[in-house]
């Protein structure tokens, strides 16, 4: 008769590898978040334009009240003279930053375009900025409260409110995007990290019932004393696998404890000569991990080498964090 030799699972988790662990899946996260970046579609147009009308407004509220502590005499003409300037302003801005810059980032062939954006742009914000002011004197909806000697000291004078209005505009626009940005790549880590968790709780849960089921059946099936017992530790089980593992981590203490069940359910199984060594190390025993991280392979241990063990099975079970 040929003598079986016993085999041994050993399970040893220690607080190094789990951080190996977590560098390499953090760093995978962030290519997979910056994968995900690149590949994001532009925001939507009605979006971006309520973006600069709000910026508009902060610039506008800005100036009106420097006027108000220095002009509060025509305070009402010159706030309905602001609305009609920053319509210009905003929609000539929102050209420039959502429109002539993407243009000339897309290729560097269109550099050399350059210049001529650049002439354009500076005629539209001096020139035709002035030119807005004098259409809107025409229409009546612009009060006239100081006339230049001249359209070039008109243009000087209005010029400075135009052109700082292209960096509060940039400075706001870019602010707000980073912020975004940042949001955006939090929510799409946080979405990955949840459909990791769910896809492996869909792969664990299964499993683990079916193996549980699995023994019932063995231990039904030879009319065993010990299947009342055994549902009883199912029922405990199952409640702590639909009751408490819907959360992103749990104390490592709640895995043990479960773990623990688990095998007081697989001892039943089989007789005394199943031998289990179940121990652990914790340096903190509330530190958080995610739910059934440990428990598949404690199953598999089960699975791949008590059960295929025909003499004296033995497990040995280490767990040090």
């Amino acid at each position: 008769m040929t003598n079986f030799r016993p085999r041994r699972f050993s399970l040893t988790v220690s607080s190094r590898s789990l951080t190996q662990t977590s560098r390499w899946s953090s760093s995978r996260e962030k290519w997979g978040v910056s994968f995900v970046l690149r590949g994001m579609k532009r925001p939507n147009l009605p979006e971006r334009v309520w973006l600069y009308v709000r910026i508009g407004a902060v610039y506008g509220g800005l100036s009106l009240f420097g006027d108000l502590v220095s002009e509060p005499a025509t305070f009402p003409q010159r706030f309905v003279n602001t609305l009609w300037l920053l319509l210009y302003l905003v929609g000539l801005n929102f050209g420039l930053f959502e429109r002539t810059i993407p243009f000339l980032g897309g290729s560097w062939k269109r550099l050399f375009t350059l210049p001529f954006f650049f002439f354009g742009y500076l005629f539209l914000y001096s020139v035709g900025f002035y030119a807005w002011r004098a259409l809107g004197i025409n229409l009546h909806v612009y009060f006239q409260l100081i006339r230049h000697e001249s359209v070039r000291v008109g243009i000087a004078y209005h010029l400075p409110y135009s052109v700082f209005s292209v960096l509060f505009f940039g400075v706001a626009k870019s602010v707000y995007d980073f912020r975004k940005l940042k949001a955006d790549a939090r929510q799409l880590r946080l979405e990955k990290q949840e459909a990791e968790l769910a896809y492996l709780k869909a792969q664990t849960n299964p499993h683990f019932l079916f193996n549980t089921l699995n023994n019932l059946y063995a231990l039904a099936k030879d009319k065993s004393d010990l299947a009342p017992e055994s549902i009883l530790r199912l029922s405990q089980l199952l409640r702590f696998m639909l009751y408490e593992t819907n959360v992103p981590y749990i104390a490592i203490e709640q895995e043990l404890k479960i773990m623990a069940d688990y095998l007081a359910l697989e001892r039943l199984r089989y007789d005394e000569s199943l031998r289990v060594n179940f121990s652990h190390d914790l340096e903190d025993p509330k530190q958080a991990l995610p739910p059934l991280l440990l428990m598949p392979l404690l199953e598999n241990a089960f699975k791949h080498v008590v059960s295929e063990t025909r003499r004296e099975p033995f497990i040995l079970s280490l767990i040090h964090i």
